[in-house]
């Protein structure tokens, strides 16, 4: 009876997998058709040849992304990775999306990973009571004072937020009734930080955004490893540097360089920001040790195998770590900027995920 109930379970596990699966596919595809039809961007030879290369990892290949990124680029290669397969098979395979709802909490961070800078805290709001930096519990009152004392203040959801969605700001200068109540109106897990005071080379680019490096890493059987990493940017006097928000991203070349082009949120690129700053050539301070901190911090979460760190960097060039993606990071903007997101190890990369069918 129990090797039979446990089949049964398996059974309605996979079910509902393929239907998460087959969900996101259609969000996804979705997203793409949305900003217009691409398929004059590929040559029946380049339509033919990305369907053979990825026919022998799966039955649901689809050529929207190649279309668009051809499109957008006037580059073909079968190595880039569909966004489709890669948060659905792909990160299925890696990482353990089963606990990532609970693990990534922006009011854990500390606890965490203490060895690193994070930006001070004015409050945690946990479950809908407030917490000071040392998770000891306090009144509203005094978490309100605590940012009236911090003067300028970021909220953000502390789960579940993505896309620079569900993050509010308070300057001193806003006055204690714009803080009261933008207190008053926030859900049950919010973290309050300070407004980090950023590298002044990034800080001329755009100074009321924090400029944020994003860096993906990848543990495989020969350790972990950078694979990608780029850099975001607030535009127009933005506050925000995520590119849902008005920001760009411009891929981050090994040596610390940017490439040449930056890409926005409909993937078009440009080659200058509109501060005049050339991207290509400009060395983002402190990314070697950015780099380093992701790697060492990545040790600590095995059963990921795949996360997207973002950090800013501090006025003395010191990471300052920001949050972690587990699931769901931004692919395509590396990949229109740079190249696949995989390199030449691609075929390595696909043949354990999904093998030759």
């Amino acid at each position: 009876m129990g090797a039979s109930t446990d089949k049964a379970s398996g059974r309605v596990n996979s079910i509902m997998g393929a239907l998460r699966f087959a969900y996101r596919r259609h969000y996804l595809r979705k997203e793409i058709r949305s900003m217009g039809s691409f398929k004059s961007a590929l040559t029946r030879e380049q339509r033919a040849k990305a369907k053979a290369y990825w026919g022998k990892y799966t039955k649901h290949y689809s050529p929207l992304w190649h279309e668009l990124i051809a499109a957008r680029t006037g580059n073909f290669d079968v190595h880039y990775i569909p966004a489709d397969v890669m948060f659905t098979d792909i990160e299925g395979y890696l990482n353990d999306w089963a606990s990532a709802h609970g693990l990534d909490n922006k009011n854990n961070y500390t606890m965490y990973f203490p060895e690193v800078r994070h930006p001070k805290t004015a409050f945690k709001k946990m479950h809908g009571l407030f917490h000071d930096a040392d998770f000891n519990i306090i009144s509203k009152e005094r978490a309100i004072q605590n940012c009236i004392e911090m003067g300028d203040v970021i909220f953000k959801l502390a789960i579940e937020s993505g896309k620079g969605l569900g993050i509010s700001f308070w300057r001193s200068t806003d006055g204690e009734a714009a803080l009261r109540q933008l207190v008053d109106g926030l859900c049950d897990d919010v973290n309050a930080q300070e407004f980090v005071k950023q590298h002044p080379a990034l800080a001329s680019i755009n100074p009321v955004s924090v400029n944020i490096i994003r860096v993906i890493t990848l543990a495989s059987s020969d350790g972990i490893r950078r694979i990608a990493s780029y850099l975001q940017l607030g535009r127009d006097g933005t506050r925000q540097s995520q590119i849902a928000t008005g920001g760009v991203a411009v891929s981050i070349k090994s040596d610390g360089t940017l490439y040449k082009y930056a890409v926005d949120t409909d993937y078009f690129r440009t080659t200058e920001h509109p501060n005049g700053l050339v991207y290509e050539g400009f060395e983002v301070p402190g990314y070697h040790k950015v780099v380093d901190t992701a790697i060492a911090l990545h040790k600590k979460i095995g059963n990921f195998r795949i996360i997207s760190w973002d950090f800013a960097v501090g006025e003395n060039g010191e990471p300052i770590f920001i949050e972690m993606n587990l699931k769901n990071g931004g692919i395509m903007f590396h990949q229109i900027s740079s190249g696949p997101l995989f390199g030449d190890r691609t075929d390595e990369l696909l043949d354990e995920v999904l093998g030759k069918k």
